[in-house]
């Protein structure tokens, strides 16, 4: 274990430096302070936007102090002339009047508001705006130049669509400045305009205009989970040269973070003196000259890496695979706080994709501790282990794996990353780790400092091919590793293990709580032509040429060589309820009961599907007689109504786990109270391959038990939830349980 000086190499203030900013601190004019002071006094002034980059019109909100005054605002041209005026009136703590510039006004205004005394107009608060007024409509256009340009590519011209994806992502990185802008920003605005309206004309020339760009670089590609573009940020050295390839750095962001931030981080460029990570998102230092491509995705923000956000992942890699040439030996993973969490999760659920890793100041479990909760109930407990990365350390047999943390963190203790570090050595693995002394959450000061982490990725090439492979997984699905699959566990949401070695023309293979693998073992290994045995838990259970994949199945407690492919089919996951959320889903209410019921499922339903309830995405509301065969194939479905309210639900109550039983319902012969509700995930009857999360119960009283669930802000995604969760009439939870793999009711227990 390395403990590091957290301070070292930072920058130091000269005492001089601050003494000089003191004294001109001190020299204000007596005259500008006592005016200052009547202006306070007078009114508050804020205009709103700053910058203007739609229409003419500036909204002025104006805070009077004094009741008794009369107030005008004046929207002030450079030259002094006043291009509209409006008097501030009525006893409202805030006063709202809206100022209007000329057709052919553009560039910097003042907004000033006077006070009306002894027959005088006295200025007392002004504020400067800039009025672009064709930026807006400007930018549309550019937008959809570029959206014909990817329509006509079709999947013809690949290279031509990323060239597009790159230029709506500049686009809408612009679109949300313009939104944030203030007047300090209005020249870079126009800036960034200019270069992008010359993007699309050589994009519409059929060039590439991102072809011969170094550094750094905004890019996206448009998502399949609801056609939205989905950014991300990238770094190209600056001798980068396609004939040969290059290692790349993955880096995945914190909490309330995104890709900008997180391409800084690990750049070793933090937040200047006194600047908050609002600023720090929309402003690009210079980078450091390093010899890798560096990519950071989005992941929709704030979900922990955990189902979408962690397929934006491996779509983001895939990008850049497509655009460059990446060496697939030299690929690594790193990432800081709930980005530290997700380098631990994904390095070790795939150690195969990576050549190393990096987490800093992650957390190693679904919580944020280590421990488990005192008191937590057991299912909860069950899920949130197999989604932890701790019990999973024994993946990381040929990985090695460098841990970063503060030493005073508050946020994520350090013994998150300690407990992994002692159980890696325990394991006889290469781990190293850096505790920085005094250092608090932000230990990637530290730990990215001068971009020194690439100097440690440079030592580790992945080995593609190794002849032993360990592999765990607590996956439902099972899970794959190098030329190892475990395709169904025998028991769900409990580790599978396999444990495979090739050696002289013989495989040995240790398994635990397996019901079916794979393996695919490389010619380098054992050539596909040879023979070979295989030995499975003692048991020689195939003797033959290899081929390239052969699968096994346990029957009675033995292992039987098998030409069948397995069928992957929908099982519970690691998740619960959430699983449903997890992956491209609508929501739906019932629409056959009495108006105050639908009215009710149907504020349930848009209160579920709000922004920052599961990730930075807005889901759609769908009445249930919208739900179309399209909808169902490609969607999970989360409804909620009453039972009598769904025809949904009327229809398929056959096949769910749910009964109706003298008026109220039943749950694995359970009974549900009349002013309870009950949430649970199963097959959907009318799509088995997709899930459908059922939020019901036989009165409207019952429905409104869902209130809490339904307005549950999940921003991180940390701990899970049973597959069938009962809520009392004050939207508690009374019990829950969990389905087998077979959708049958394994357990249930009372909170």
């Amino acid at each position: 274990m390395k403990i590091q000086c957290a301070c070292a190499g930072w920058p130091r203030v000269g005492i001089g430096v601050v003494l000089a900013g003191l004294l001109s601190m001190v020299n204000i004019s007596p005259s500008f302070a006592q005016l200052a002071k009547i202006q306070r006094k007078t009114a508050q002034l804020t205009v709103h936007p700053p910058v203007v980059a739609e229409g003419r019109a500036v909204t002025v909100l104006v805070r009077p102090f004094d009741k008794n005054t009369l107030l005008r605002a004046s929207l002030i041209q450079p030259s002094g002339v006043a291009l509209d005026r409006a008097l501030v009136s009525g006893t409202d703590p805030v006063v709202r009047v809206i100022l209007h510039a000329p057709a052919d006004s553009q560039g910097m205004y003042k907004v000033v508001l006077e006070a009306q005394r002894s027959g005088h107009w006295i200025p007392v608060a002004e504020e400067s705006v800039v009025l672009l007024p064709n930026c807006w409509k400007d930018l549309q256009e550019i937008l959809d130049r570029a959206r014909a340009v990817e329509e006509k590519a079709g999947d013809s011209n690949p290279s031509l669509i990323r060239a597009a994806w790159a230029v709506l992502a500049a686009g809408e990185d612009l679109m949300e400045r313009l939104k944030l802008a203030g007047t300090g920003d209005s020249w870079d605005l126009q800036r960034r305009l200019a270069a992008l309206r010359t993007k699309v004309e050589k994009l519409e020339g059929g060039v590439d205009p991102f072809a011969q760009t170094d550094g750094y670089q905004l890019r996206g590609y448009r998502s399949p989970l609801n056609g939205e573009m989905q950014l991300y940020s990238l770094y190209v050295p600056k001798n980068y040269n396609p004939d040969q390839s290059w290692p790349l750095v993955v880096m995945l962001h914190g909490a309330w973070s995104n890709h900008h931030l997180a391409l800084r981080r690990v750049m070793g460029k933090p937040n200047e003196r006194g600047e908050d990570d609002a600023r720090a998102k929309r402003v690009m230092p210079a980078l450091p000259e390093v010899p890798y491509l560096v990519v950071a995705p989005n992941g929709f923000e704030t979900m922990s890496y955990q189902g979408f956000a962690e397929d934006d992942v491996w779509r983001v890699i895939s990008e850049v695979q497509a655009l460059f040439h990446v060496d697939p030996e030299r690929v690594y993973l790193t990432g800081l706080s709930m980005g530290g969490a997700g380098t631990m999760k994904l390095g070790l659920r795939y150690p195969d994709r990576f050549a190393a890793i990096a987490p800093v100041c992650g957390f190693v479990g679904a919580l944020t501790g280590v421990e488990e909760e005192a008191g937590r109930p057991a299912v909860f407990r069950r899920l949130e282990t197999c989604m932890s990365s701790l019990p999973i350390a024994e993946n990381a047999f040929a990985l090695p794996v460098k841990l970063m943390h503060g030493e005073a963190d508050p946020v994520v203790p350090v013994k998150n990353s300690i407990a992994l570090h002692d159980r890696l050595q325990e394991l006889g693995y290469r781990v190293e780790m850096e505790i920085y002394p005094g250092v608090d959450h932000a230990a990637w000061v530290p730990a990215y400092e001068n971009a020194r982490i690439f100097e440690w990725f440079s030592q580790f090439r992945r080995d593609p091919a190794p002849r032993k492979v360990i592999y765990k997984s607590g996956d439902p699905q099972g899970g794959s590793s190098y030329w190892t699959t475990i395709e169904e566990p025998e028991r769900i949401r409990e580790f599978a293990q396999i444990e495979a070695k090739a050696d002289s023309g013989v495989i040995t293979v240790t398994t635990s709580n397996v019901q079916r693998f794979s393996l695919a073992v490389p010619h380098c290994l054992i050539p596909f032509e040879s023979v070979a045995e295989i030995q499975i838990d003692g048991q020689t259970a195939y003797r033959g040429t290899m081929g390239e994949r052969i699968r096994f199945a346990k029957a009675d407690g033995d292992w039987k060589w098998t030409r069948q492919e397995f069928p992957r089919r929908l099982l519970p996951g690691m998740s619960g309820l959430d699983e449903a959320m997890e992956q491209r889903h609508v929501y739906v209410y019932g629409t056959d009961g009495p108006a105050d019921a639908v009215e009710e499922a149907r504020s349930l339903a848009v209160a579920k599907s709000l922004k920052g309830t599961v990730a930075d995405v807005q889901w759609k509301v769908l009445p249930e007689d919208a739900l179309s065969p399209e909808i169902l194939k490609e969607n999970n479905v989360v409804l909620f109504s009453t039972l009598s309210g769904s025809s949904f639900l009327k229809r398929h109550l056959g096949q769910l786990p749910l009964q109706a039983k003298n008026g109220r319902l039943e749950f694995a012969g359970k009974p549900i109270e009349a002013n309870q509700g009950i949430s649970f995930i199963y097959p959907n009857p009318a799509n088995p391959e997709r899930y459908v999360l059922i939020n019901t119960a036989s009165t409207l009283e019952g429905l409104k038990a869902l209130r809490n669930f339904a307005a549950t802000q999940r921003f991180i995604r940390l701990n899970a939830s049973g597959d069938f969760v009962v809520f009392s009439a004050e939207g508690k939870s009374l019990w829950t349980g969990l389905f087998d793999k077979n959708w049958n009711v394994e357990v249930m227990e009372e909170l």
